[in-house]
């Protein structure tokens, strides 16, 4: 069951990730321009985002993104594995499909999302991060 849960959060990771690098290249400077010099909180952060979008989506999609894509062929790998053991039943490719269909379907949707709502979630995440750096 742990393995399923670190399966789950594994390809979430990697789809909120791969949110964040599509919204940063979409997402308009100039309405973070007006909310800087409104002092509104985490803009200046989201501003440096935006001017630096290939290097932010670089890592955010691709680095990350492959990364969790590795993870979760490995616990996919782990959890048919013990099923294999358990039950004998080899349910690798089933599995495997399984966890390509939500990873592709998820990043799919949430290209979607980031690019209907590219403003808010860049702002989310700058505001995080000024939070962060404080």
């Amino acid at each position: 069951m742990l393995l399923f849960i670190i399966l789950f959060l594994v390809i979430l990771v990697g789809i909120l990730f791969d949110i964040i690098g599509v919204a940063v290249t979409v997402a308009k400077e100039e309405e973070f321009h007006a909310k800087a010099t409104k002092k509104v909180a985490g803009a200046k952060t989201s501003l440096k985002l935006i001017k630096n979008a290939a290097k932010v989506a670089n890592i955010c999609a691709d680095v990350i993104g492959d990364v969790c894509g590795v993870l979760s062929g490995a616990v996919s790998a782990m959890i048919a594995a013990k099923l294999a053991e358990n039950t004998g039943a080899n349910l690798q490719f089933v599995i495997s499909a399984i966890v390509a269909s939500l990873t592709v379907g998820g990043k799919a949707l949430g290209k979607e999302v980031a690019n209907k709502n590219s403003t808010n979630i860049v702002h989310f995440v700058g505001t995080m991060l000024s939070k962060i750096y404080k």
